[in-house]
Parts: C-alpha cells; sequence; structure tokens
C-alpha cells in the first residue's frame, strides 16, 4: 500500500524553505512549501500533510497561533517547530500541545532533523496500517451472523461485535471494560460459565468449548445462546484470554419447546380419545344391556331383578354424566371459560355435606372429620369447592383398604384455610407426587391402582382451586397413606391493576 508522504514546510525564509524542500523531496517526500499563516492554511486544507514543520516567528502570524488553526483544517497532523533562540520560550510553550512532536533550532542539524521527520512518518504509517487492519478485522466481526466477546484473564470484556452488541442492547462503550461474569451472565449460572472460563484460561480444555447459557441483556431480559469458547494465546504461546462466539437460540428453543409440547398434546389427545371410548363403553353396554333386558324379559323378571337391573342402569348414567362432566370442566379451564359463583359460604357446611354423602357411597371405610378452631365463612364457589372435596374423599376411599380411616381436617393460619384429606392407603412414589396433578395421570396408574375414570380429576382439581387464588399439593409414602393439602386465602380476592377485584 502507497503512502502519501505528504510533508508542509512554514517558514517566512524562503531560501531555506526551498532548501528543505529540495533536501526532503530527495528522501521521497511529497513537500510544499508556505512563506506565510495564510499561504500555509490554503495549502493544508488541498494537501493535508502528515507533518508540519512551522516556524514560530512568522510575518503575518505567531507559530502557536498558527498551529492552532492549523489544526482545525488538518486535526490528524503533527508539528515540528523551528525556531531561533530568540524565541526559543514561545516555542517551548507550543511543545505543550499533544501534536507538536519536537522542536529544532536554527541553524538546523539536517541529519538531526531527518531520522526525527523519518521517525514520525514511518509511526503514522505503522498507526494508520493498525487502524486500517483493525477497522478491517472489526469490520469482518460486524457483518458476521454471530455474536463475538473476547474477554481477558480478569473477567474484563475486550472486544464485542456489532451482534454482540444488538444481543445485549447496549453499546460496545458500556460493555468494553466491563466485568463479563457479573454484569451480563445470570447470578444462578455465573458460577458455572466460571469453570468453563477459569478450565480454558488453566488449559484442561484444550481446545474448543461448546455451551448453552442465557446473557442478561440491557432491559433486564435474558436471551439463551449456543457459544464456542477457544483460549486466546499470546505470540508466545501463553493463554491471555478466551474468545466466545455465541448463536441466539432462545427463538429456536421456543419453536422447540412448542414442538414438544405440541407432540405431547398430540399423544395427550390420543390417550384421552382412547380412554374416553373405553370409558363410555363401558357404561353404555351397562345400559344397553339392562334395558334390552328389561324391555324384552321384563315380564319373566321378579321384582327384586328389575330393581337391581334399574339401579345398574343409574350408576352407569351417573358414570357417565361424570365422564362427560370432566371433560366439559377440562375444556372450560383450559378456554379460560370457567366461571366462578362466589358467594359468602360455609367451609365447615361444605366438609360436613360432602363427608355424610362420602360415607353412604363408600360404608365400608371411616371417614372422619376434624375441624379446629373457629372456621369463618369465605367467598366461593361452593359447588366447585364441594366437587373437589368430593374428588379427594373418593380418590382416598378407592386407594386405601376398607376398614381404614379418611380423615378430613380443617384449619386457618393467618389469613388461609387449610383443608387436608388424610388416608391410609398405597400412597405415591416421591417422584410422582407432583405428576399426580397431570392430566391423564391415571392412564399409567390404572394397572396397578385399577379404579375408573379417566384421569382428570385431580387436574381439574387443581384448576379448580387455582381460579380461587389457592394451591393444592400432595405428601406421600409409599403403603403409608398420602394427604392432600388446599390452602385458600380467606380474603379470596386478587386486585387487577386498574383496581377491579379479578376471581
Amino acid at each position: 500500500m502507497g503512502y502519501k508522504r505528504e510533508i508542509l514546510v512554514v517558514d517566512d525564509d524562503a531560501r531555506l524553505a526551498s532548501n528543505l524542500q529540495d533536501i526532503l523531496e530527495a528522501e521521497g517526500y511529497n513537500v510544499a512549501v508556505a512563506n506565510d499563516g495564510g499561504a500555509a492554511l490554503a495549502l493544508c486544507g488541498e494537501k493535508s500533510p502528515e507533518l508540519i514543520l512551522v516556524d514560530i516567528k512568522l510575518p503575518d502570524v505567531s507559530g502557536a497561533e498558527l498551529i492552532r488553526n492549523l489544526a482545525a483544517v488538518s486535526p490528524a497532523a503533527e508539528y515540528i517547530i523551528i525556531t531561533g533562540n530568540a524565541s526559543l520560550d514561545s516555542a517551548i510553550d507550543a511543545v505543550g500541545r499533544r501534536d507538536v512532536v519536537a522542536y529544532e533550532t536554527k541553524p538546523l542539524n539536517m541529519d538531526h532533523l531527518l531520522a526525527l521527520i523519518r521517525q514520525v512518518i514511518e509511526r503514522k504509517h505503522m498507526e494508520l496500517t493498525i487502524r486500517q487492519e483493525r477497522d478491517r478485522a472489526q469490520k469482518y466481526l460486524d457483518i458476521a451472523g454471530v455474536m463475538l466477546v473476547a474477554i481477558d484473564a480478569k473477567h474484563k470484556v475486550t472486544l464485542i461485535n456489532k451482534k454482540g452488541c444488538e444481543i445485549l442492547r447496549r453499546c460496545e462503550e458500556d460493555i468494553v471494560g466491563q466485568d463479563w461474569f457479573h454484569s451480563f451472565i445470570p447470578e444462578r449460572i455465573r458460577d458455572k460459565a466460571l469453570v468453563v472460563f477459569n478450565d480454558l484460561m488453566s488449559g484442561i480444555i484444550n481446545g474448543a468449548e461448546y455451551n448453552e447459557n442465557p446473557v442478561l441483556t440491557k432491559n433486564g431480559g435474558e436471551v439463551l445462546i449456543a457459544w464456542h469458547n477457544t483460549a486466546l494465546t499470546d505470540e508466545k504461546g501463553k493463554i491471555v484470554g478466551v474468545l466466545s462466539s455465541g448463536q441466539d437460540i432462545t427463538e429456536r428453543q421456543l419453536l422447540w419447546k412448542k414442538m414438544v409440547e405440541y407432540e405431547e398434546l398430540n399423544k395427550l389427545k390420543g390417550d384421552l380419545l382412547s380412554m374416553v371410548s373405553h370409558e363410555l363403553r363401558t357404561p353404555l353396554a351397562i345400559i344397553k344391556g339392562y334395558s334390552t333386558m328389561l324391555m324384552d324379559y321384563g315380564h319373566r323378571l321378579k321384582l327384586e331383578e328389575k330393581t337391581e337391573h334399574l339401579k345398574s342402569i343409574d350408576r352407569a348414567t351417573d358414570r357417565l354424566t361424570d365422564l362427560v362432566e370432566h371433560l366439559l370442566d377440562t375444556s372450560r379451564l383450559d378456554a379460560g371459560l370457567l366461571k366462578l359463583a362466589k358467594s359468602p359460604t360455609s367451609i365447615v357446611k361444605v366438609i360436613e355435606q360432602a363427608v355424610a354423602e362420602a360415607r353412604f357411597r363408600t360404608p365400608g371405610h371411616n371417614i372422619l372429620i376434624s375441624l379446629k378452631n373457629c372456621l369463618p365463612k369465605m367467598n366461593m364457589d361452593a359447588k366447585r369447592i364441594r366437587q373437589v372435596m368430593d374428588n379427594l374423599i373418593d380418590n382416598a376411599c378407592k386407594y386405601s383398604e376398607e376398614g381404614t380411616d379418611v380423615v378430613v381436617s380443617a384449619h386457618h393460619e393467618d389469613d388461609n384455610l387449610i383443608i387436608s384429606v388424610a388416608d391410609h392407603g398405597i400412597g405415591i412414589a416421591t417422584e410422582e407426587l407432583e405428576r399426580v396433578f397431570d392430566r391423564m395421570y391415571r392412564v399409567e396408574q390404572r394397572l396397578s391402582a385399577g379404579g375408573e375414570g379417566l384421569g382428570l380429576g385431580l387436574s381439574i382439581c387443581k384448576g379448580l382451586i387455582e381460579a380461587h387464588n389457592g394451591r393444592i399439593w400432595a405428601e406421600s409414602k409409599l403403603r403409608k397413606g398420602s394427604t392432600f393439602y388446599i390452602t385458600l386465602p380467606l380474603n379470596n380476592k386478587r386486585r387487577n391493576a386498574d383496581g377491579k377485584d379479578q376471581h
């Protein structure tokens, strides 16, 4: 690459200026000469010299003032002041400028001056080369479709490209020099990220390291990045930092999650369809069978037999009704269309009625009530809370042997009502406790535990309790029993941002 090597000589001694021009041009420089300040300003704007030799004492302007004017025209230029002894003090004052690199007194020592000029021009050319290479490298970094960040041994960011700034939603000045891990890595994974960095810095990891972790953006959000990390070395091979290239995979992960959810939903729909068809078939077969028998052979049947067949039809109809109601409740919860009819209600009354009817349905169990403290009325949908209680008590009876106790308890702590249903049944494995509230959980459990139903009951209970701003969970030990807990806020209201009650 060729350089301009432009020099401007400003001196009112025309002979000296001409001699300097001849000598410098013989050295390969492009030289322009001016004998006063006005001509110097005109040539500076035209030539854009890299170096200007200025006589400190000119006929129309002082050298110091001229330098200030020239700097406004050509800010990249540097200056060597030429002075006589009489003006040495003013020359020294001018040297206080950063762009004034030296001063030479008359008569000039040409060997020394040429060496100084050569040093200044070569340095400026080297700086230009470095700047051009840096700009070229930055251009390549900026057109990269991935985030690039360099981190030194003290965790400081030394380089960030345009894509990285876009991802972090910050400008380069706000990133370079910052501690990467404390400023841009979420605290919960900071230690893990530091382990990878330290392993690269110590050479434990030889080569590239791939991982995924989020970065923090300016607004406090997170962007998930897939990283490719490599150690940076100096000319002696010493590891001095880490260079990481990262690709934003947030959207890809969301799409992947949606795809997994879609596949799970399809499987769930398939399982649900299979289960519904099975569960509907049994009560329909009972209704069809006994109805046909009553119509075709009713005159031959005894009254007791007719009554028993009608009871079977009635139970099968109830079972169908329950199945349909569960399906409807599930669809309402999914669509957010479930409406609660809340009113001040005595929870004691709801529990007592639920237990009384459960004792009638399952006389083989000892269903007990334990009510503590004075339980106040609360604002709730009594029908839906009763539905939850019926389901929990029926499950407790279903999964425990006859003759064992099922205990329904209730008390209040602070502003919460706490209800529990405990049994001494088969229990639930610890790793399954959260899953019991998943839809279709019973599809996987029915062979070992027996029983009927779609496996939607506990899922619906969870939805109904959460609709009351409450919480439901289970505690259990295998072969020792389970306890299901419900907490409901006594002041059962949640306010929206506009101040209205949300039910």
